[in-house]
């Protein structure tokens, strides 16, 4: 299911913040990227893999550990750093250190492949996610060492100074906070946790001594926070305008669950290197967790500003861009190295500069430790002829109420793979063969394109004018549109589409209107959130979502979102935000926890509304805090392309089946083993299904989940005074724990 978690956690208040930010955000897009090189430097291409090891208080290993009892390890990386030092691990007050920042302008890591980063131009969310200030920008983002054996994630491609370097360092946030520690036995004292990660640990089997809340976000402190993230004897040679893959392994040393109800975890991460495994055929190095492709670019651009660019295929995410070096020894060639789980990945590419037509090259699958070497036959050495360019730029209106603008609407320009016979079709759907050369996105008027960042121009401010191409514009709530894109003479473009506004490309989107209530099953004793999602009926395709806020002392709250109209039936379900220690629960600083311990509400096959008409549901619910549960199992031939999908079936019809919840896929236990786990409410019925390559298994029934164990809080005496116990269920009183139970879930 796709998560959009991290657009409604924080409060209503800051919703057209987010919004501002991340169209500012969109407009300084910075991928990994190898660019322009001083004759003095060389790029190093920073990855990661890693690893979870149960320890414990001593960090020494659990020996035959049972299945990994966290859902998710989660590190807040702000960079990497090389040292020349032969010696010891050195200071990080020592001089020589070369640091690889987090790229700018994103968030998280999706772990595969594509590493997204924090805010970093000059806004700061405090901890709680109530709090935005102008403060120096800091870049960090947060991966989740429990999925990096699964697929390996690139980090950053950062020029440096030539040089033997022999010492790596992985910085994480050194910020600290406060946390009140629960145990219902002892009370616990206030305590200081680190910001350097988080961890979610799955519900504790049953019978077994209570480990605190499963399923919530535990802090963590660092089991030696004096001690380097560092490792020494690494050598690392960085040429002269060379290109070398630096694969770090991480492996987070994690002490089981802290008995205190949401007190800190203890861990301690380390870091190795992986060696490269050898010399390419080209002279490159090559890396195991790594798929190398070198090639030539013929009639580059001046000022090394052509750039080849790698995405995930059939999509717009960008994994790694190379800047051709237009003087040098490397003059004309480009290098890219691409994360390569087992199995393999797919990856687009394409070739862009100022003036030059865009080449591409659809569907290119990597498989670990290979390299793929341009010929002028195989179709990766490119060759981008000079041609005129212009902006191709318009407005973006509501038909419903054509003066109001769509915003944050994202728009493609496809170009077909010139190698495939017949040409692919890029208005299919997906548009296989098609690759994705320009995105953009409207400003708050609805104008398009976002200005482009320093010298470099956007996208859609460069675009050649030898061409057709195929424009795909979608918004959330909107019908999505297909536009055909054709130069006109005068170095101008026209758009033809059924939205379009004549031949101009301005456009107005389509849609109607789904509204409804959602109940509790109680009166809420403080405001409750609710994120309400609509999606395509039998699928995992969110095409929009309301948030519902429910007052203190209510038990229902309207909500009403455009929705595309006439393209089918819609799938409703509503899950609230748990609040723990009165705060929501959050993954990182500005990050939500997408698990809850509320009852789920879904409505299946609800009908798609007519053009600017409104559809009602049934009112959803009534929603109930049940505690919270944990569901494992086991996978057999996991891939980077497997997911498994809880899915609840319509109360009033058995038959339909809502997709609710993803599960974590990973290596739960060992490096072989996969596996599956998810946090959801203990619901008498439930399915799963499991998706390979977006290919749907059969569904499978699982029984009763486990209710969690009920744990009063410890009794008061003359010289104790228990500290009450939080939880999401509590009645305000403080009076009682709620300890989540596994529950062990059928193998798919």
């Amino acid at each position: 299911m796709k998560d959009l978690s991290p657009r409604w956690a924080a409060a209503t208040l800051l919703t057209p913040v987010i919004l501002i930010l991340s169209l500012i955000l969109l407009a300084n897009l910075n991928h990994a990227r190898a660019a322009k090189v001083a004759a003095s430097r060389g790029t190093v291409v920073i990855g990661f893999t890693g690893s979870v090891v149960q320890v414990d208080a001593n960090d020494d290993p659990i020996p035959n550990p049972p299945p990994l009892p966290f859902q998710h390890v989660y590190l807040n990386v702000i960079s990497v750093r090389l040292n020349p030092s032969t010696s010891g691990i050195v200071s990080d007050s020592e001089g020589g250190w070369a640091t690889i920042p987090v790229p700018a302008g994103f968030g998280n890591s999706t772990t595969t492949g594509l590493v997204e980063t924090g805010l970093n131009f000059g806004g700061e969310l405090g901890y709680t996610a109530n709090v935005v200030s102008l403060a120096e920008g800091r870049s960090e983002i947060q991966i989740d060492a429990a999925q990096l054996p699964q697929t390996p994630i690139l980090f950053n491609a950062w020029p440096i100074f030539s040089n033997n370097y022999n010492q790596v360092e992985l910085v994480l946030d050194s910020s600290t906070f406060k946390v009140s520690g629960s145990n219902p036995t002892t009370g616990g004292p206030t305590q200081i946790s680190s910001n350097a990660g988080n961890v979610v640990p799955l519900c504790g089997a049953a019978g077994t001594l209570p480990s605190g809340e499963g399923c919530i976000v535990y802090p963590v402190t660092i089991y030696n926070p004096s001690e380097t993230i560092g490792v020494a004897n690494a050598p690392v040679e960085v040429g002269r305008q060379g290109l070398v893959p630096v694969m770090i392994n991480i492996q987070v040393d994690v002490e089981s669950p802290s008995l205190a109800n949401g007190g800190p975890i203890i861990i301690q991460p380390h870091i190795s290197l992986v060696q490269n495994s050898g010399v390419s055929q080209s002279g490159q190095p090559l890396n195991q967790d790594l798929g190398l492709i070198t090639g030539t670019v013929s009639n580059y651009a001046a000022g090394n500003k052509t750039v080849v660019t790698a995405e995930q295929a059939g999509t717009n995410n960008v994994v790694e861009q190379y800047n051709v070096q237009s003087t040098g020894p490397t003059a004309g060639n480009y290098t890219l190295y691409l994360p390569a789980p087992a199995g393999g990945a797919s990856y687009d590419l394409y070739v862009s500069g100022p003036g030059r037509q865009y080449a591409v090259k659809s569907g290119v699958t990597v498989t670990p430790g290979s390299q793929i070497i341009g010929s002028p036959t195989n179709g990766f050495d490119f060759t981008t002829p000079t041609v005129n360019s212009t902006t191709l730029g318009g407005t973006i209106k509501d038909e419903c109420a054509t003066s109001v603008p769509v915003e944050a609407a994202t728009l493609q320009l496809l170009v077909p793979d010139p190698s495939i016979s017949p040409a692919p079709d890029c208005t299919a759907s997906p548009p296989t063969g098609c690759v994705v050369v320009a995105t953009s996105a409207t400003d708050e008027g609805g104008t398009y394109p976002l200005p482009g960042s320093g010298n470099v121009p956007a996208p859609f401010q460069n675009v050649p004018t030898d061409q057709n191409y195929t424009m795909l514009i979608n918004a959330a709530g909107f019908d999505p549109v297909v536009a055909a894109v054709q130069p006109s003479g005068n170095n101008k473009f026209t758009c033809t589409s059924p939205d379009s506004e004549g031949s101009s490309c301005n456009f107005q989107l389509s849609h109607g209107y789904l509204g409804g209530t959602v109940t509790l099953a109680s009166a809420a004793t403080s405001p409750m959130s609710a994120m309400v999602m609509a999606e395509d009926t039998g699928t995992n395709n969110i095409q929009n979502f309301a948030q519902v806020v429910i007052p203190t002392g209510q038990s229902s709250g309207n909500f009403s979102m455009p929705v595309p109209d006439g393209v089918g039936n819609f799938d409703l379900f509503a899950q609230v935000q748990d609040d723990f220690e009165g705060q929501p629960q959050l993954q990182s600083m500005h990050t939500p926890q997408q698990n809850t311990g509320h009852s789920i509400a879904v409505e299946a096959a609800v009908g798609a509304p007519a053009a600017c008409a409104t559809v009602t549901a049934d009112p959803l619910g009534p929603v109930e805090c049940l505690g919270h549960g944990s569901l494992e199992g086991g996978l057999a031939n996991v891939t980077n392309q497997t997911s498994v999908v809880l899915e609840q079936p319509d109360p009033n019809n058995n038959n339909d089946l809502v997709q609710t919840l993803s599960a974590v896929v990973g290596p739960f236990g060992s490096d072989s083993a996969g596996g599956y786990a998810i946090c959801a409410p203990p619901e008498a019925d439930y399915s799963l299904q499991r998706f390979d390559n977006g290919v749907a298994g059969e569904a499978t029934a699982v029984g009763p989940m486990s209710g969690p164990v009920i744990v009063p809080t410890g009794a008061p005496s003359a010289s104790f005074t228990p500290t009450p116990c939080p939880g999401i269920c509590d009645d305000g009183q403080g009076t009682s724990c709620l300890y989540c139970t596994e529950t062990s879930g059928p193998s798919l």
